[in-house]
């Protein structure tokens, strides 16, 4: 943020920093440890935090089409190896059901895990694993306060992850796999309360006056990496280039890390230096072979129900692969 120069920005938008953590992972004992407000993380309101970056992103000269998606892609004719030529047409489609055609010298792929373009240009995604997380809200309590720990407790079939909103409300979230989530019903509200009333530290933090407000929502949650994040005439960026198991806690930072680089891929690679954009994707490929190191090391930590389909899957093959689960409409 200080180097997109909006830091200030950012800090009058008042989001709540993260000053401690908890966890249980590896052992019963909950673990606890203070960060400095230098180092601190912050818990962001995404609808919030989304509406402040289009808003600059719009003061700095962008145009904003809302409510429009992209429905093809073709790259013109002749642009593989000039690049005076290279462009797309891009066919838009507005709220009102409206097509319109845009040309466009280059397309940045920021469509999150579906990576739209990079598929429609004829690039897939390698998958690693693919997760399910169950949300719900907490109502705002004298339990969830500004100090309160972000917390994450591993359990027999997954982990729990609760954090705060600036308004006072918090987040209860459980990531599973696709198959126990059916068969253990955590995407309905009953079955999933039960699960976070049985957790060992979570329950107790939290107190037994605990309410939720509204309802559960799914959501698919992939570790995955576009073969190539990069070519002639495009760049992918955050999810889109590469998306991380939630536990690693790093969409927003990939996102807002891979924008700037590229920026400045984009800007070489359109004064001449052409293997810019090979370079980019080098990083997020280098990036993404550090991140399952570290993944490995986290979930081999967790030994406890070592003979449980959820670690086990990841103890000897490091999740479970997209292919192979079972459709999701089901969880709905």
């Amino acid at each position: 943020m200080r180097a997109l120069g909006v830091w200030e920005p950012f800090l009058r938008e008042r989001p709540v920093p993260s000053l401690a953590r908890s966890t249980c992972w590896g052992s019963d004992s909950l673990g606890h440890s203070e960060l400095a407000a230098t180092d601190c993380g912050w818990h962001l309101e995404r609808p919030r935090f989304d509406a402040f970056m289009t808003r600059l992103a719009v003061a700095h000269g962008a145009e904003l089409r809302s409510r429009t998606r992209l429905d093809a892609i073709t790259r013109i004719a002749g642009t593989h190896t000039t690049l005076a030529a290279s462009g797309f047409v891009l066919r838009l489609i507005e709220g009102n059901g409206n097509s319109q055609l845009v040309r466009a010298q280059f397309v940045v792929d920021a469509t999150g895990h579906q990576a739209k373009v990079a598929h429609s240009l004829g690039n897939r995604s390698l998958p690693h694993d693919r997760l399910v997380c169950i949300w719900g809200l907490i109502a705002a309590s004298a339990d969830i306060r500004p100090s309160a720990p972000t917390m994450l407790e591993a359990v027999e079939d997954g982990w729990w992850h609760v954090a705060r909103f600036p308004d006072g409300r918090g987040i209860a979230v459980i990531a599973s796999d696709p198959d126990i989530v059916l068969r253990r019903r955590l995407h309905k509200p009953g079955p999933w309360r039960v699960q976070l009333d049985s957790t060992r530290h979570l329950a107790r933090l939290l107190g037994p006056q605990l309410r939720m407000s509204g309802r559960l929502v799914t959501r698919i949650a992939p570790s995955a990496r576009l073969d190539r994040a990069a070519g002639p005439g495009w760049v992918a960026v955050g999810d889109a280039a590469s998306v991380f198991d939630p536990v690693a806690s790093g969409g927003i930072r990939n996102a807002l890390h891979d924008g700037t680089a590229a920026a400045e891929a984009i800007v070489n690679y359109r004064s001449g230096r052409l293997t810019a954009l090979d370079d980019y994707a080098d990083a997020i490929m280098s990036r993404f072979q550090s991140y399952l190191e570290e993944r490995k090391i986290l979930y081999q930590a967790e030994r406890r129900w070592a003979s449980a389909p959820f670690w086990q899957r990841r103890h000897l093959k490091g999740g479970v692969p997209m292919a192979a689960e079972p459709s999701m409409p089901s969880l709905r």
